[in-house]
């Protein structure tokens, strides 16, 4: 006996899964500017993100509609976190300053500053004078 042929199947399509309904942009209430200047305004100048976004953060506690809260508090906290490196960073530089350049930087009584000896401080000029031939680097 012989064995009928079947038909080839063919796979049947996968039904695709349904996307969301389309977002109507025109529904969505608008966006608040004042937001993204704090944000923006937060990495260029810190205080611009820490007074905009007090003031949005303000606003949308009284029931603002517009989009935006999200930027507002992040423009606020990164305007407070720069503020606090920059302020950080200056009081490294102050005191960089004063312990490498502090007392020895003034201007002496003597007419130097005591900092470069040959200058009119230190060894009272010895130091930068051009050595006579044969004689030692210490002048002895």
């Amino acid at each position: 006996m012989t064995t009928p042929i079947e038909p080839e199947t063919q796979p049947q399509p996968q039904p695709q899964p349904q996307s969301a309904a389309p977002v109507d942009r025109t529904q969505l209430p608008p966006f608040n500017i004042m937001a993204l200047i704090a944000f923006i305004g937060a990495f260029i100048i810190p205080v611009v993100g820490i007074v905009c976004g007090h003031i949005t953060l303000a606003e949308y506690r009284k029931g603002l509609p517009e989009r935006g809260r999200e930027y507002a508090l992040a423009g606020t906290i990164l305007g407070y976190i720069f503020t606090a490196a920059w302020l950080v960073l200056a009081v490294v530089w102050i005191v960089f300053a004063f312990t490498h350049f502090g007392h020895s930087s003034v201007i002496r009584p003597g007419g130097g500053t005591g900092q470069f000896p040959g200058f009119g401080g230190g060894d009272g000029g010895n130091r930068f004078r051009i050595p006579t031939p044969g004689a030692t680097p210490y002048g002895n």
